[in-house]
């Protein structure tokens, strides 16, 4: 399923509702344009297609981060983290294994976008 649209649509909605200091009343940075332009680099380095329905979510440094909601996957700008049958794997998203990587997107190519230098998006 073609997700990044609606991935950006709910982060613009969270900007515009948490862009101000302490939204989670424990000191958390804005959600402002930064964080947007943050994020849209980010899905950037991701494939289009997701096999499972992906949920964007508000961090506490003023960040998103990406995460599905059947199985064990959390993206944001500092890497990723997945657990996929029993493996785990924490790290830049470049590096994560291509079989790891294909349990939650589609993916085209010998490469994932990231590791290869394009995007899909």
């Amino acid at each position: 399923m073609i997700w990044k649209p609606a991935a950006m649509k709910r982060a613009r909605e969270l900007a515009a509702e948490l862009n101000r200091p302490n939204w989670d009343s424990y000191g958390a940075k804005p959600i402002d344009s930064a964080s947007l332009e943050r994020f849209d680099a980010l899905l950037g380095t991701l494939p289009d297609e997701s096999r499972e329905w992906l949920t964007v979510w508000p961090m506490c440094d003023g960040n998103f981060s990406i995460e599905a909601d059947l199985e064990r996957l959390m993206v944001d700008h500092e890497g990723a983290f997945a657990e996929v049958d029993g493996k785990q794997y924490e790290g830049p998203l470049a590096e994560m294994p291509r079989e790891m990587l294909a349990h939650f997107f589609e993916l085209n190519g010998p490469e994932n976008p990231e590791a290869s230098g394009e995007s899909n998006g």
